[in-house]
């Protein structure tokens, strides 16, 4: 067991690292556009679940203490789905303008 995490590591210290998006190889930038992809969609679509119901909420009782807390809630979905869908943009570009131009 003491040899395996040794390997693992040394794998890990000796790993390349990369400066840029664009000196990935092909195969990490599709999973980092497939991985960051699913957290995007997924709070994209609860935000857009959220956004009527909150308004209406809004509307109807004006902000209050719960109000200033869920206002700050979904900004930080809002915030949390836009750093992902700038992951998914510039991988998928770059691996778009690799496969397909």
């Amino acid at each position: 067991m003491k040899e395996l995490v040794a390997k693992i590591k040394q794998y890990w210290i000796n790993r390349p690292i990369y400066k840029t998006w664009e000196s990935m190889p092909d195969n990490f930038l599709f999973l980092f556009f497939v991985l960051s992809s699913l957290p995007e969609f997924y709070w994209a679509y609860v935000l857009k679940q959220l956004c009527s119901p909150y308004i209406e909420a809004v509307n109807s009782v004006g902000f209050n203490f719960i109000g200033v807390i869920v206002t700050f809630f979904m900004l930080a979905f809002a915030l949390q789905a836009w750093v992902f869908r700038c992951i998914a943009k510039r991988t998928g570009g770059l691996v778009y303008d690799r496969w397909f131009k």
